[in-house]
């Protein structure tokens, strides 16, 4: 009778250890961090229009700054670095650095013809990561480094959010359209 209420503890102690597992592991993996917002102030008559980028680290937005943009849309991208999954399994969050911020248009003939906005953000990509473009990935610990972006139309009033998850850049709308 011992041996089976020993048995039937380890199978629920094992059970409990699997379940909070599987548990970490999904929230490690949808993890998602804020490292922007962004807010289109005004459409211009020529074409252009003004966006305002404030940067964000740990929750804390710095100051932001307007750019002038041209073009349907705006894009913003950079440098990430995605860990093996067992380092995010461990806590590691994606290392990331925003170099760029650009216009687009929607016809891909506008985009060859007409002129393009293209701001460089935090200095581009430094040393270090073009070191992690060439060779982090022979790193054992590191799954891939690459470049990644993110666009949306450009629409006054609005404000987007910034984000980075172990996939990539991402953006979601912030509240409505005023």
């Amino acid at each position: 009778m011992r041996f089976l209420f020993r048995l039937l503890v380890l199978a629920i102690l094992v059970a409990a250890a699997a379940l909070f597992w599987s548990v970490r592991t999904y929230s490690v993996l949808a993890r998602e961090q804020k490292i922007a917002a962004v807010r289109c102030v005004e459409r211009r008559a020529n074409g252009t229009y003004l966006l305002e980028v404030t940067p964000a680290r740990d929750g804390v937005s710095g100051t932001g700054k307007v750019y002038i943009l041209r073009g349907d849309q705006w894009m913003i991208g950079g440098d990430l670095l995605k860990w093996k999954p067992w380092v995010l399994v461990l806590g590691a969050r994606p290392l990331y650095k925003l170099t760029r911020l650009e216009s687009r248009y929607l016809n891909a003939d506008d985009e060859v013809q007409k002129p393009r906005s293209v701001i460089e953000l935090n200095g581009g990509s430094s040393r270090l990561w073009q070191w992690l473009h060439q060779q982090g990935i022979r790193l054992p610990f590191v799954d891939a480094v690459y470049g990644n972006a993110a666009f949306v139309m450009a629409e006054p009033g609005r404000e987007w959010g910034v984000y980075v998850s172990d996939s990539g850049f991402w953006i979601r709308p912030i509240g409505r359209k005023r």
